[in-house]
């Protein structure tokens, strides 16, 4: 998996789309079990307050420590245009004036990953745990994007991928509470094969490598 230097800006418009994108999609089916008092992950006691909490694990050290800490900036700036309005947040008419989403200011810790699953996983465990996160996000390496989303699955917590590029995430590994934003190996292929047949011409054969994940390690 490259990694690749893209703008904040960029950045923020990913976060701001996923973050609110998955806590609605999670409210519309919160607002059915609300009706009955049943409890589903951390909700109810994750909503209960007048704010909410998302669980961000970056890998902030290791070999993808660049590319997940301008992730967490992204995180970050969306956030902080959800809580107080922003050009770019208003051209989301719910959201157009701030105040968090749907009345809720949204709150965030971010954690290191260090690029290892395991150590992914325990941080993700702490904010469901600790903090009654009702959405997790991060990751940069695929196999740890894909044990958080395993985690959010078992604690009926939604993972919103931050970045993978494996198809196994949405593919083989594909989980309920999984949810991935960013384009995939076979997508970046599908895209890039006429543009290399025109340069190349169709005679010739060319070949692509799948992401980390699908090896089984992040290299």
């Amino acid at each position: 998996m490259s990694q690749k230097r893209v703008s904040r800006r960029g950045l923020m418009k990913a976060g701001l789309g996923a973050g609110a994108a998955g806590f609605l999609l999670r409210q519309t089916s919160l607002q059915a079990l609300a009706q009955t008092g049943q409890t589903l992950g951390t909700y109810p006691a994750g909503t209960s307050g007048s704010s909410i909490f998302i669980g961000d694990v970056f890998p902030l050290t290791g070999p993808y420590s660049a590319s997940g800490k301008d992730e967490q900036l992204g995180f970050q700036m969306a956030i902080d245009h959800l809580n107080n309005g922003s050009a770019i947040s208003a051209q989301i008419p719910s959201l157009k004036n701030g105040g968090g989403l749907l009345g809720k200011k949204i709150e965030s810790q971010s954690a290191d990953s260090e690029t290892k699953p395991d150590t992914a996983v325990q941080a993700a465990t702490r904010f469901i745990r600790d903090n009654k996160a009702i959405m997790l996000t991060g990751g940069v390496a695929s196999s740890e994007s894909i044990a958080m989303m395993k985690l959010g699955q078992r604690e009926h917590v939604i993972f919103m991928v931050g970045n993978s590029g494996s198809n196994d995430t949405t593919g083989e590994d594909c989980q309920r509470y999984g949810f991935r934003a960013q384009p995939s190996a076979y997508m970046a292929a599908k895209a890039l094969a006429p543009v290399l047949a025109k340069e190349l011409g169709t005679t010739r054969k060319a070949a692509y490598l799948v992401p980390d994940y699908t090896y089984g390690t992040s290299v």
